[in-house]
């Protein structure tokens, strides 16, 4: 864990069985690795969003399916949704 990264999990299973998510807010001038307790990397994808995004550092954001770890650029959030499956086209919400 980086001092000055913030994690957050949600989970909205419950609802529509899909609605699975962390955030990773990094407020240090250097990137972040961490670990969404609760979230694994195999069921969430970075939100398509983030993926599109025109910052070219943004779209440098990574989640590691091998072990678990979100790395985020330096002074940025990144945002992890659903499933791998469920977010290979546009989302509900």
């Amino acid at each position: 864990m980086d001092p000055g990264a913030l994690t957050r999990t949600l989970d909205g299973r419950s609802l529509d069985g899909r609605r699975k998510s962390g955030t990773v807010f990094n407020a240090i001038p250097g990137g972040a690795t961490q670990q969404l307790t609760g979230l694994r990397a195999a069921d969430v994808a970075l939100h398509p969003v983030l993926r599109a995004s025109a910052d070219e550092v943004l779209r440098t954001a990574t989640i590691d399916a091998a072990t678990d770890a979100f790395t985020v650029p330096a002074r940025s959030v990144a945002v992890s949704c659903g499933s791998r499956t469920a977010v290979a086209g546009p989302l509900p919400w």
